[in-house]
């Protein structure tokens, strides 16, 4: 996977905004966890990224992806439906991508899972950055 000064601030951002957060005790993750987990949701960034070129100009197309799971969850002693869970880190989620760093939203899709007391929902924002400046600019 292809890290970057944008990637990493992203990153930290959404770390810092789930942590503000607070309520489900999520973990932004880098990477793809080999466990399973049960006791929290997941949130999952990746980045791919195009070179783009042109006379006067050196550009890149970003896309993040973020995958995000959970299982029914308790708080205090009410169970949360997952569902619920997914959906309010992903309105936290997009708020942090698109407000703060401009990006715009393609995708927000539900995918099925074999296990069904899982939910899962990826998120895929893209932009084009320029490379000297790394001001983001939407599609």
């Amino acid at each position: 996977m292809v890290r970057d000064e944008v990637f990493d601030e992203i990153y930290s951002a959404l770390v810092d905004a789930i942590d503000l957060d607070g309520t489900y005790n999520a973990s932004v993750l880098s990477y793809i966890p080999s466990y399973k987990f049960d006791e929290f949701p997941v949130i999952v960034l990746s980045q791919t990224s195009y070179r783009l070129h042109n006379e006067t100009l050196s550009k890149s197309e970003k896309r993040h992806s973020i995958t995000i799971e959970a299982q029914i969850f308790s708080i205090d002693v009410d169970g949360v439906d997952s569902r619920t869970i997914v959906n309010d880190l992903s309105d936290i989620i997009e708020s942090v991508i698109q407000d703060d760093f401009g990006l715009g939203l393609d995708m927000c899709e539900v995918i099925p899972n074999l296990d069904e007391s899982v939910y899962r929902m990826i998120l895929r924002f893209n932009g084009i950055i320029d490379d000297d400046s790394k001001i983001i600019y939407r599609e």
